[in-house]
Order: C-alpha cells, then structure tokens, then sequence
C-alpha cells in the first residue's frame, strides 16, 4: 500500500511594519502570530522605544520582543532619526528588498506620513504584494495648514484608492478613511487593543475599593478626576488641565 505523503498546509505569510515596539502593539503581534495559518514577520523602523532609558518615551525590553515571532530592526539613514520628527525621521531603503524577495501575501503598514510607509507601498504595488492599512487617526486629525492639507489629500487618496484594506479601529478611524476615498467594502474592524486580560483582572479585584483610594491620594469625595492613560511625554500635553 502506497504511503499518502500529506502536503503540509501553506502559511500565508504576513508583515507588519512598525514605526518602533510600542507596548500595545505587543498582544496585537501575540494574536496574529497564535494563528496557525499566518507567518509572521515584524519590520521595525527605529529603536527609539526599544534603547530609551525614559519609560515616558514608552521603553520596552527584550523580553517582550522574545514571544517567538521573527522581528527585525531596519538600519535608518535619516540624519534626524525618529518616527516623529516628520516625513524623512524614517529613512528605511532596506524595505524595499525585504518586500521584494519576502514573497509576502500581506503587508500592514501602522502609519502613512514618512518615507518609508511611501517606499513600502510602491514595493508592495512593484511586487504584487496586498498592502493594508492599520493607524489609529481619525477625523479630527486634519491639518489647519491649508497647503498641507491639499497635499495630504492628495497623497491619502492616491494611497487609499490604490489599497487593498482597512483594518478600521473605531468609527473614527472609518470617517477619516472615508474622508480621504477609502472604499467602505474594504473596511474590516479591528479592535485596537490586546493583551489586557490583567487589568481586566486587577479591575475586578480594586472597584470595591474605590472610596479607598480616594482617601489614599487625599481625592475628595466629591471631587471630579480625570484620568490619563498613556506616554506621560511632553507632546502628550498630560499637564494640559
């Protein structure tokens, strides 16, 4: 009897390019990488939040990087390296050939507005490679700058027109997409947000004890709190009340 020799099953292989390892962004590779039918490579632009000594610039160590998954830091060339210090703070040439011999099925790009976002998505448009985006901008965030603004329609309609999908985070994020031409049909949701099964948890444990941590951090009954959860860095404008 002839032994049947079982094909084993294609991954698709996927890429996520990633400005730098930001904390929450760490359940959402978790998640995709737990699928068994998805290879998972992650492309990271910078290093800013993986060598910072200030854990307000969101630092994050190689421990949490080691989940199994494959991830590469991407040499930069910009002569003022940084995910925010505007359109040329990521110069990131490498991607092109990545994408080019990667074979990918897929590749999500989490923003739009720098160099190297532009260079992957002409590689993905050269090399047949299904492009997606994933941000969390939404709406509010066009520019009072009347030029900028014709320019960033321009740009968001040519990129978005030419995408093959949206990983919409919010309704929000769907109006902007929209606002720029995005295709509805080519909007799928996404809930912008993983791995926080312990606060969830720790939640559970500490809202019988509300009264008393007011009374710990000298809170007034009364008084009315807000509450920031975030980066405490200074473009956050945490100290804006």
């Amino acid at each position: 009897m002839q032994e049947k020799i079982k094909e084993e099953k294609r991954k698709y292989k996927v890429a996520v390019i990633s400005a730098t390892p930001f904390h929450y962004h760490v359940g959402f590779y978790n998640k995709i990488f737990s699928c068994q039918d998805i290879d998972l490579h992650i492309y990271f632009c910078s290093d800013n939040s993986y060598n910072t000594k200030n854990p307000a610039d969101g630092r994050i160590t190689e421990n949490e990087l080691d989940w199994g998954w494959k991830y590469e830091f991407l040499k930069n060339y910009s002569f003022s390296p940084s995910f925010s210090k505007g359109p040329f703070g990521l110069l990131n040439f490498g991607i092109w050939k990545k994408i080019k011999y990667g074979e990918y099925d897929a590749v999500i790009l989490q923003a739009w507005n720098n160099f190297t976002w532009w260079l992957s998505f002409l590689a993905c448009r050269k090399f047949n490679a299904k492009v997606f985006f994933m941000t969390d901008a939404n709406i509010l965030s066009k520019s009072r700058n009347t030029l900028k603004e014709q320019f960033k329609n321009i740009l968001l309609r040519y990129l978005f027109k030419n995408a093959s999908g949206f990983l919409a985070t919010g309704k929000s994020n769907e109006q902007m997409y929209s606002y720029y031409g995005a295709d509805k049909n080519k909007m799928a949701p996404l809930n912008f947000s993983w791995g926080y099964e312990h606060f969830i948890k720790e939640n559970d444990k500490l809202k019988n004890y509300k009264k008393e941590i007011r009374r710990r951090f000298e809170i007034m009954a009364d008084d009315f709190v807000f509450l920031f959860v975030g980066r405490l860095a200074e473009k956050k404008d945490c100290l804006i009340f």
